[in-house]
This record gives structure tokens, sequence and C-alpha cells, in this order.
């Protein structure tokens, strides 16, 4: 499979919590949804990504010290841009991403760089370039444009859109639009350097300033392991994968569990092993303790005494749990896992071949050929925990390497 990827480095804007008793950080952009841990007045936290459809809700990554990261959303109006940039991708002015240059008229060459996918929930085109102007069409999340030119307000641009049999020309906001990158070629081995430097391109595109976590040897063996259990098979079951495991590794940078949680993420993520907010606190911050507790007494692990829930702790970019996945996984990889689990720490490359074996036992490739993503997440994680997160990854990568 060849992976290539468009774009380069981007540059990302920090925020303030200005909330006096902190701000909480939630699994999707929704009052009412999980909360992952609570940001203190003053903390300065990451925009990853605005959520302009989601209203006034930012994706955001929380840094609470070195080993502990928290992405999620959190409500816009408690966070007050800082004017510091980081390394990632947003306007230093306003926070926005940035709207693409100016292109040139299309020509049958080229004609790919001027098509365009709706990357919001829906989005509307509209007679003039105005938000009060007539609605021409309600394009749904996916619908592919073809980009005109650009329009006399800044920000919007004409396009030409098609819903069944009918095509209307009219205007959007940019920042809505996500380019559309060509399908990429099925099979192709990374064995030339080309293609493997066009595969660090494409990935520095998914999961930008992460991207130094996957170089060359471990992009080689990336396309091992995906090819021996036909996940590329189809850019669908490719983009599921991608989405899945840079959700559970933080964007490639894990290959451990991170455990470090404080009270109220402990009952947001695992809140059922917890009778309230107060037994929770009795474990926060103390890793072993946490795992040993959770993973108790399911998926083949002894019980808390036994010391089996940290021991099978997830681990590998789709953090294999439990002693049951470490024989198997080890039995079909022929490797020691279960007597030796940090085999898949000591080495990335095992970390990528665990997770797509885990993958290929759970039969993944036939919930991806359907577009399956909440299936998928339930069979990797035993529920639905970053499902938000999840969506948005597979989003990124549906832009980058098809569906």
């Amino acid at each position: 499979m060849q992976f290539i990827l468009l774009g380069g480095d981007k540059e990302m804007q920090t925020f303030k919590v200005t909330a006096t008793n902190g701000l909480k950080i939630r699994e999707l952009p929704s009052s009412a949804s999980k909360v992952l841990d609570v940001m203190p007045h003053g903390m300065r936290v990451t925009l990853l990504d605005e959520s302009p459809w989601y209203g006034t809700w930012h994706r955001i990554r929380a840094d609470f010290s070195d080993n502990y990261r928290v992405e999620g959303y959190a409500f816009g109006g408690y966070l007050e841009p800082t004017g510091s940039l980081v390394a990632g991708g947003m306007s230093s002015e306003t926070g926005a991403m940035p709207v693409p240059e100016p292109e040139p008229a299309p020509n049958d060459d080229a004609a790919s760089d001027y098509l365009y996918l709706v990357a919001s929930s829906s989005l509307r085109l509209r007679e003039k370039p105005t938000t009060t102007s007539k609605i021409l069409m309600n394009m749904k999340y996916g619908t592919m444009v073809a980009k005109l030119g650009d329009a006399s307000n800044l920000g919007w641009w004409k396009v030409s859109a098609k819903s069944g049999s009918m095509t209307e020309e009219g205007y959007v906001m940019a920042k809505f639009l996500a380019p559309r990158a060509p399908k990429p070629a099925r099979g192709v081995d990374l064995s030339l350097l080309s293609d493997i430097t066009n595969a660090v391109k494409r990935v520095k595109e998914f999961v930008h300033d992460y991207a130094d976590e996957l170089d060359e040897p471990l992009l080689r063996t990336l396309n091992e392991v995906v090819t021996k259990y036909q996940i590329n098979a189809t850019p669908l079951r490719f983009c599921h994968f991608m989405a899945q495991i840079a959700h559970e590794s933080t964007n490639f940078t894990r290959i451990e569990e991170n455990l470090n949680y404080g009270a109220a993420g402990l009952m947001s993520t695992f809140g059922k092993y917890f009778e309230n907010e107060q037994e929770a606190a009795q474990y926060e911050r103390q890793p072993e303790r946490i795992a040993n507790r959770v993973y108790a007494n399911r998926m083949g692990n002894g019980d808390e005494a036994s010391g089996d829930g940290y021991r099978y702790r997830g681990r590998g970019y789709i953090q294999l749990t439990g002693r049951e996945n470490y024989q198997d996984i080890g039995e079909r990889l022929k490797l020691p896992l279960e007597s030796d689990p940090d085999l898949i720490t000591q080495d990335r490359k095992t970390a990528l071949a665990v997770s797509a074996a885990f993958w290929d036992k759970k039969n993944l490739n036939e919930f991806a050929d359907r577009d399956d993503l909440d299936n998928i997440t339930y069979l990797i994680n035993g529920g639905d925990n970053g499902l938000g997160d999840r969506a948005w990854l597979l989003m990124r990568a549906k832009m980058i390497w098809g569906s």
C-alpha cells in the first residue's frame, strides 16, 4: 500500500483556562458527555482543532504533567487566547484553521487539487457569500464539491456541488471544507525510499507534530503488518485501523496505557468499578492500584491482589489488555507475551505487530468494510470511551487516504 500525504508542518495556538473553579475537559462536545478531567484556573492548553459545527466547543490537549495528557473538548467561552504558538496548525491571530491560498483555474492534469469534501456535520450552499442569503442546498458531511474561485467576501469560496441529479453553484465558508486527497494505490510495497518519503508526508498530515514517532523503519513494519492481515486491502479498512491506533496510542506517542487518573477521570472512564468519587479518590494518581482494581477478575486476570491488572495493562498501539489477550496474541506471533508482557513496549515494531494481530483476532476488517465505527470501538475498548476523538481521527484519515 502506498501512503502519500499532502501538506507540511503547522502551528497551533495555546489558550488559558479562565474559569475560576476550573474547566472540565469532556469526551464529546456536549455538557452531557463524560468528564475526562478538570483543568485548573490559569492552565495553558493547546487547541488541536476548532469545531465550528459544535458551536463554541473546541478540541484541545491539556498537558497535566510530562507523562499525563488528555485530549478532549472544552467550552470555548472559558478559554482565552495567550498569543503563543506551538508546533501543530492554527493561525496566530484568530486561532482558526487557515484558509487555503487562492489557486489558479483547474486543468485536467490537476483536477483533484480543486476537489474538496465537507468536513462539518452539514454545510449550507448559499446564493451569495453571506450567512443571510438564500440556502440553495444542505450538504452533509463528506459531500464533494469543486472550487470555482474565491468570493468577494474573505473566507468564502464559490463552488459547484452535486446532490443526486441536481448540480448547483453557490457559496460556502471555506473553513468547513477539507482537501480531497487522491485514493491510494493498493498493495504497493514500501521498499522504495520515494514511497517512504511520501508515507512520512501523509502521516505528518494525519498526526501533525507527532509524526516523528513513526520513522521510516516503523512505516516499513506498518506496511508489512497491514498487508499480512489485509488491512490495506481497501482504503476504508486502513483508515479505521489508523484512526483507532492513533487514538489508543495518543497519536502514536504512547505504547503503554496511561493510568494516572484523577478521581474525576476515574469516575468518567471506570465509574462502574467504584462506588462513588470518594472511593475513587483513594486510588487517584496510583496507576498500579488503579489497574489492579479496574481489570480484576476479567479478561483472564486474577483478583485485585493478584497484580494481573497492572501486569497485563494496555500495551501496544491498540492497548492490548488482559492475560487472555496476551496469551492468545503471543501464540499467534510466537512471542512469550504472557510471561514477558514488557516485550511489547521494548520494541515499537512488536507493538505494531501486536496491534494488527489483535485487529485480525477480532475480525475488525469485517466491521471496517461496513464503516462501523461504533462496533470497532466497542471491540477494542469494551465501551465507547473516546468515541468522539476516534470519529474525528477517522474523518481526518478518510480525507487523506480515501474511503
